[in-house]
């Protein structure tokens, strides 16, 4: 092998090819294998794997056809692939490190940052590399290292120069002679942990340089250094496809079955094979074992199965021994279907052969599974030694596959009578076997699992106490938190979590009383703790210390994310992010938020809803140190928890926040039935703060909800004049102050000051006039003419002016106010006009008093264009109003809200309008 520098081979463009065929083959198998059993690499819109689309688009097959192959041979082509692409090999080793060595990721980026933020790609300098070069000497082996060095680290001049540092060499030269002392033993692969690791965010983003993982910046890592697992025991062997004392004949009769089946040329036809079968019966129909052919046959083509008469007991078992390995060799899954359907032939089996021969029954587990028959695991279990004891703690073994779907079971809380039958199956085979391991010491941990979940604390701590005496136990840390947790009386882990459903007082209390299993299960050295660090993270939450409480659910998190799918079965990973988070917000700082969003975002998608009194903890102590950030809870909480701004914030909260949330406050269920005081009241509050803030969009929206209040409780229309009258220089800076009287001269209506009105009116009037718009001088006067009392006389001898006929012209009209009182007599004015006016047309748009009329002042100021002349009913809210008259260059008052009054206010506006267009 070259032992040329790294300084030297990192500059080269077959650099990572180079480091690739420094692994020993045995390893890159090992690799590609693991990458090839993730989910996360697995497409979730078109369940395609990653690289069954790669190999595809290589070979030009169809991904069915690739998918379908067998995962060695995917392997063997991706690995020749790689042997030509250096691009693949950088995804291999790329994914590799992601999915199985996260943490090791995420600490050498928080050792590169050294505290600060996080670097763009490809912009590392050269003292980044210089401060991750100790820990990662520390913290990983020497393949590892080196894959991170090739793979992970950007390639940019910063690199170049950091790899010419001795410490760098030497972490090459070691792996190199790691390497060769591998090719030696030929018996060692590349450290990796013993269940999956999923980071989710991480897979969401490529990650050049250090990952970019959700987590918070600290200066150092204090993290035991990892440890090279124990080497993996030899692969099983295959189980065995034929009976053990099967006779050249009958294998003989099985490859003419298969030929026959796949129609080989030369093979015998479907009738020459039954034919065939028949008079091999024929010939010995007294040994009961050459039944099997029958059955086979049947099963090899897919029909059904249906025993002779004269068949013996010990024939039929045979003969449905046989259909049930033709079934599953051709129909694969379908075999669990014929097991459910001839349940009686399948209890003849198990009781009638031999159990050597019965143990190739187990091939057809997975199919067991995948229909969820669990009692006939259970039940084949019972009856037949299980296959490759001695290899049990492989996880390609028979052993372990039904050990994970006891374990499924148990951590689901289903089947558990059938769970607890093959738990305690495996026991007694690991007892007859003598293989009183690792293996056997999880089994007894996880039938004390499931004890425990039945509430059998006593017989459940016995179990566990006696997986913690099999030495070199790799679960006795999370044993001794299993130990602490059915003392205190808790079914499982998920049953102590701060949900609506338990008593978090009782709950505190209980796991205290028992702390020293927990803290006993942290003593233990290179032990899994997530467990232990996750209950000792309630108990800190419980006693009020935060930051205690935050470094344990923090470890929790990371130690969960090695077995997220176990973690998420029971929503125990969604919990200790949620608890993470709820623990960070009491001493948030602003330089966490980017962190804590991306935490955050995780949280809400999750399905549990998590208890809204600790919702509403984490957004005040988000909304306090950012507003941005707080908004984001705020509106996950309005979405997929349906909460009421009412009662997660207070007025002055909500006018700091944009204009939909003040639609939510002053618009929600909570607000809307408070008496008319109250509303009132938080109304003033909300108007205080925008008039102080001088903001004028806020200020605009109260006005319209004050407005709506005096419209509905008239006996305030004077109070809120008032109000308006004390902001009135500002609100005549916004709109100028012939909107303002506006305005005004509506409240004096509401409030019946008829007199007041008037005034305001002709305050209005001289306005007008002072302004020289005739126009809208005319159109108020039309208002004013309305009161006897008022001086509308003498105003009219100013605006008088010489009238002249003028021949009607086509006009369109649009009508704008009034409520479903208009809207009954609509039509008969319309009818009206066409006889009388017939050069009037009139389109109606009666929005009557609602507030939220945005949306309609919009799309009418589309229409407007359309139309020659504008006519305003008083009944529109007074910003409605406002916002017409500036949009619409002809406008006339309509002053009534009969039938009557509405048609003659129609035709003197247009007489009005033509006349003045005419000259």
């Amino acid at each position: 092998m070259s032992r040329e520098s790294l300084a030297v081979i990192i500059r080269t463009p077959t650099a990572l090819k180079t480091f690739w065929d420094t692994i020993e083959p045995r390893v890159r198998t090992t690799i590609v294998s693991t990458l090839f059993e993730r989910k996360e690499f697995i497409d979730k819109r078109t369940k395609i794997h990653r690289f069954d689309d790669l190999l595809a688009r290589r070979l030009n097959f169809r991904v069915v056809s690739v998918k379908a192959k067998p995962v060695q041979w995917r392997v063997e082509r991706l690995l020749e692939f790689a042997a030509q692409n250096p691009l693949v090999i950088h995804d291999v080793c790329h994914g590799y490190l992601k999915s199985s060595h996260a943490q090791l990721i995420e600490d050498l980026r928080l050792v590169g940052n050294d505290g600060g933020a996080d670097l763009p790609s490809n912009q590392y300098p050269t003292t980044w590399y210089l401060r991750v070069v100790d820990h990662l000497a520390a913290a990983a082996s020497p393949p590892l290292a080196a894959m991170c060095m090739y793979t992970l680290f950007s390639e940019c001049p910063g690199r170049s120069e950091a790899f010419a540092d001795p410490r760098y060499e030497a972490l090459w030269q070691a792996h190199l002679d790691w390497a060769d002392m591998q090719r030696q033993a030929a018996a060692v692969v590349l450290p990796e942990v013993d269940e999956t690791v999923v980071i989710e965010a991480a897979l969401d983003e490529h990650v050049s340089g250090p990952a970019q993982a959700a987590s918070r910046v600290a200066p150092t890592i204090k993290r035991p250094i990892p440890m090279m697992p124990p080497k993996l025991p030899d692969p099983p062997p295959p189980l065995p496809t034929t009976p053990q004392h099967f006779s050249p004949l009958d294998r003989l009769f099985m490859h003419a079955i298969h030929d026959s089946v796949a129609l080989v040329r030369g093979a015998l036809s479907e009738e020459d094979m039954a034919r065939a079968i028949q008079e091999l019966l024929s010939l010995n129909g007294g040994q009961a074992v050459y039944h099997f052919h029958y059955g086979y046959y049947a099963g090899a083509t897919s029909a059904r199965f249906v025993s002779t008469k004269l068949q013996s007991q010990d024939a039929q078992a045979w003969a449905f021994f046989g259909y049930l390995l033709g079934t599953h060799r051709e129909s694969g899954d379908v075999v669990a279907e014929a097991v459910q359907n001839y349940q009686r032939y399948w209890e003849k089996v198990l009781a009638t052969l031999p159990a050597h021969d019965v143990l190739l029954l187990y091939a057809i587990i997975p199919a067991l599974e995948a229909r969820a028959d669990y009692g006939s695991i259970a039940t084949l279990l019972s009856h037949c030694p299980v296959p490759h004891m001695q290899h049990a703690e492989h996880p390609d073994s028979v052993p372990h596959a039904i050990y994970a779907i006891a374990a499924r079971l148990v951590r689901n809380g289903e089947h558990q009578i059938q769970a607890d039958q093959i738990l305690q199956s495996l026991i007694r085979n690991c007892l007859t076997s003598n293989c009183l391991g690792d293996f056997y010491a999880r089994c007894l941990r996880k039938r004390g699992q499931l004890l425990r979940r039945k509430k059998q604390f006593k017989g459940a701590i016995e179990l566990f106490e006696l997986a913690c005496t099999v030495p070199g136990f790799s679960e006795i840390a999370q044993c001794h938190t299993d130990i602490g947790l059915s003392a205190a009386g808790f079914p499982a882990l998920d049953s102590i979590v701060p949900n609506d459903t338990n008593d978090f007082r009782v709950v505190h209390i209980a796991l205290k009383q028992q702390r020293q299993y927990f803290d006993e299960a942290l003593r233990i050295p290179h032990g899994d703790q997530t467990n232990a660090q996750f209950v000792l993270g309630i108990i800190a939450m419980g006693d009020g210390n935060f930051d205690e409480a935050y470094d344990f659910f923090n470890d929790a998190k990371s130690g969960m994310e090695r077995q997220l799918v176990a973690y998420q079965t029971r929503g125990l990973f969604d919990w200790a992010m949620f608890l993470k988070i709820r623990t960070w917000s009491q001493k948030l700082q602003l330089s966490d938020i980017p962190t804590l969003m991306q935490d955050l975002h995780i949280v809400f998608v999750s399905t549990i809803f998590f208890p809204l009194r600790h919702w509403l903890t984490i957004y005040h102590n988000i909304a306090r140190v950012d507003r941005d950030a707080g908004r984001a809870v705020m509106i996950h909480l309005f979405q997929y928890r349906d909460v009421d701004i009412f009662d997660l914030c207070n007025v002055a909260e909500v006018m700091q926040q944009p204009r939909d949330i003040w639609q939510r406050y002053f618009y929600g269920q909570k607000f809307i039935v408070l008496s008319r005081a109250e509303k009132l009241t938080l109304l003033l509050e909300a108007w205080t703060i925008a008039i102080a803030r001088n903001h004028e969009e806020s200020i605009e929206y109260m006005l319209n909800l004050l407005e709506y209040h005096a419209e509905h409780y008239s006996e305030y229309a004077a109070q809120i004049d008032q109000v308006i009258v004390a902001a009135y220089e500002t609100i005549v800076r916004i709109w100028g102050e012939a909107e303002t009287l506006n305005l005004r001269i509506q409240l004096a209506f509401m409030a019946g000051k008829h007199d007041d009105a008037v005034t305001l009116i002709e305050q209005l009037l001289n306005i007008y006039l002072g302004q020289q718009s005739l126009h809208h001088a005319r159109a108020t006067l039309s208002i004013l003419m309305q009161f006897p009392q008022s001086n509308a006389a003498q105003y009219a001898t100013l605006l008088e002016r010489p009238t002249h006929t003028v021949k009607p012209r086509p006009c369109k009209v649009l009508y704008i106010g009034g409520n479903e009182t208009q809207q009954g007599f609509k039509d008969q004015i319309t009818e009206k006009l066409q006889q009388t006016h017939p050069h009037i047309h009139v389109t109606w748009e009666l929005i009557g008093w609602r507030s939220n009329w945005d949306k309609d002042a919009e799309r009418i100021e589309r229409t407007i264009p359309q139309f020659d002349l504008v006519i305003l009913s008083p009944y529109v809210r007074t910003l409605f109003g406002r916002y017409i008259r500036k949009v619409a260059d002809n406008w006339r008052p309509s002053t009534g809200k009969g039938q009557g009054k509405i048609y003659s206010d129609i035709v003197s506006a247009v007489e009005s309008f033509q006349q003045h267009e005419a000259g």
